[in-house]
C-alpha cells in the first residue's frame, strides 16, 4: 500500500498504541505453585485465588506486591453484583517494574513486552514520512 501512494504527494505517519521495553532472563520470574492455585492476568499484575499459605509460597522470591482482596476492594470498588463476586480474586500480585512472571501455562521466549506503564513504555514510537 505503501508502494502505491510513492508517486504522490504524502505525508504517512506510523505510530503504535505504546512503546516496548526489553526484559532481561534474570527479571523473568517462573512461578512453581501448587495445582490449588488459579493464576491468571498479565505477566505483570496477576490475579490469584487459592489458600493465602500457597501463594505467599509461591510468590515469596519474587519481587513484587502482593494485594490482598480487601485491598483490592478499596482501589476496585466492591463487586456489585453475582458475576463480578463470581470473578473478583482474592489476591492480586503486581511485579516490580522491569520484571515478568511466568505462570505454568506461559513460556519466557519473548524478549519485548508492551503496554506496561513504564517510561519505556509510555513513549510512543512516531515515524513520519512525506514526498513532498
Amino acid at each position: 500500500e505503501i508502494t502505491n501512494i510513492s508517486n504522490k504527494k504524502t505525508k504517512t505517519i506510523i505510530s503504535a498504541d505504546h512503546g516496548l521495553v526489553n526484559i532481561n532472563a534474570e527479571s523473568r520470574h517462573h512461578l512453581n505453585y501448587s495445582d490449588d492455585l488459579q493464576i491468571y492476568g498479565d505477566q505483570r499484575s496477576v490475579y490469584i485465588n487459592g489458600p493465602k499459605k500457597n501463594v505467599l509460597e509461591a510468590f515469596s522470591e519474587i519481587p513484587g506486591v502482593l494485594l490482598e482482596q480487601h485491598e483490592l476492594s478499596y482501589l476496585l470498588g466492591d463487586p456489585v453484583n453475582e458475576f463480578l463476586k463470581s470473578i473478583y480474586p482474592d489476591f492480586c500480585f503486581l511485579v516490580e517494574d522491569k520484571n515478568i512472571i511466568y505462570p505454568k501455562h506461559l513460556s519466557a521466549q519473548l524478549n519485548g513486552y508492551h503496554g506496561g506503564l513504564s517510561q519505556e513504555e509510555i513513549k510512543i514510537p512516531i515515524i513520519e514520512m512525506s514526498n513532498y
